[in-house]
């Protein structure tokens, strides 16, 4: 089973919450619906938090015996970018 994390845009109006929810017949493994406030392009505008929720599910044990980590690794720094993308 593979978890799966859908983000979603409070004030996306292709992609709502209602429209990622569809996602979860996707996987037999967890499913998580995030929302995080903002339009379409909310990963642009909320990266922070965006990668916050990306690097907790990343952490996770998914597998049998991968809670036997030893230690739990620091989340990255987001580079911070002086030009457009």
């Amino acid at each position: 089973p593979c978890p799966m994390l859908a983000l979603s845009g409070t004030e996306d109006a292709n992609n709502g919450p209602a429209v990622m929810e569809g996602w979860r017949r996707f996987t037999t493994g967890s499913f998580q619906l995030v929302t995080v406030e903002g339009g379409h392009f909310f990963p642009k505008e909320k990266r922070e938090e965006v990668l916050h929720h990306v690097y907790q599910l990343a952490i996770q044990p998914h597998l049998p015996g991968d809670d036997q980590q030893l230690s739990t690794p620091s989340p990255p720094q987001a580079e911070m970018s002086s030009g457009a993308n």
